[in-house]
């Protein structure tokens, strides 16, 4: 089983598929890191050496920007990390989630639309790391996982 994953290839993040521990080395793209503290399963690691002030890059999309300087194998949270303007909104549409879940009318668009967990990211990463691709790709269905959390 891998023990990174770069979700696109402008990433300057790795997304770790394991608890991640200090002084281990972890190789991507037949690149060597060392990590240099725990990291938690689902979180990310720097590809790189990250400058203060530069952008954070996850899904090949802007997520941050570096508040210091961020070591190659360092873990990227919080205390490193500026989050912009437009990273927490989704947070306050959850509750609106929940309540279209709840109504069976209402219950499938508001799983196709709604917000997908952390928790269910990992579970589709690692089964399409540890599952190998059908012939033409492979497609992980993210929202058949949400729709099996759901009560009948």
């Amino acid at each position: 089983m891998a023990d990174v994953m770069r979700l696109a290839a402008g990433d300057n993040v790795k997304f770790a598929l394991r608890p991640l521990r200090a002084g281990e080395s972890v190789v991507l793209d037949g690149v060597a890191l060392s990590i240099d503290g725990d990291v938690a399963i689902g979180h990310k690691v720097a590809a790189c050496e990250i400058a203060p002030g530069d952008t954070i890059v996850k899904y090949n999309r802007p997520i941050g920007i570096a508040t210091q300087a961020i070591a190659a194998g360092s873990w990227v949270r919080t205390h490193t990390v500026k989050s912009g303007p437009g990273h927490y909104w989704p947070y306050a549409l959850v509750p609106l989630y929940a309540l279209a879940r709840m109504f069976p009318p209402t219950r499938e668009p508001a799983v196709r639309l709604g917000l997908v967990t952390l928790a269910q990211i990992v579970t589709s990463l690692v089964a399409a790391v540890e599952t190998p691709p059908r012939a033409g790709g492979k497609i992980v269905d993210v929202l058949a996982r949400a729709r099996a959390e759901l009560p009948d």
